[in-house]
């Protein structure tokens, strides 16, 4: 048999590392395509509140005690969530003559639904 304290460590050692990996990733991506200016840099608490979001949905397909349909959900509308606010950060201020205006407001509104409608569907398995 495998020694289960060997198991939990290298588990949580793969959840920390790939919680680190997301949010550096997040990080990065903000720099490139957000950051203008100083200016921009109080947006940078936000966007690491975001990437811990999209990472913990992320962590939600390991859990298998949860149906994978309400897993899928809550992942696929967090990173949906994180597209949204990608094309606000990608638009700014000064470009609202973009072609991607026309995609914000549909991914916030599919990233809502899939969130809510998780949560019902849990709330719908558990009676």
């Amino acid at each position: 048999l495998p020694d289960l304290k060997d198991f939990w460590v290298t588990k949580k050692f793969f959840l920390i590392g790939h919680f680190t990996l997301l949010l550096l990733f997040v990080i990065l991506v903000f720099f490139i395509f957000v950051y203008r200016d100083y200016t921009s840099l109080p947006l940078l608490p936000y966007v690491i509140f975001l990437g811990a979001m999209a990472s913990i949905a992320l962590f939600s397909l390991y859990l298998k005690k949860w149906p994978l349909l309400f897993r899928l959900m809550i992942t696929l509308g967090a990173l949906i969530f994180v597209l949204s606010d990608l094309l606000i950060g990608l638009i700014g201020p000064d470009n609202l003559s973009s072609i991607l205006v026309y995609f914000v407001n549909p991914t916030y509104i599919i990233a809502i639904f899939l969130l809510q409608y998780s949560a019902l569907f849990l709330l719908q398995k558990k009676s």
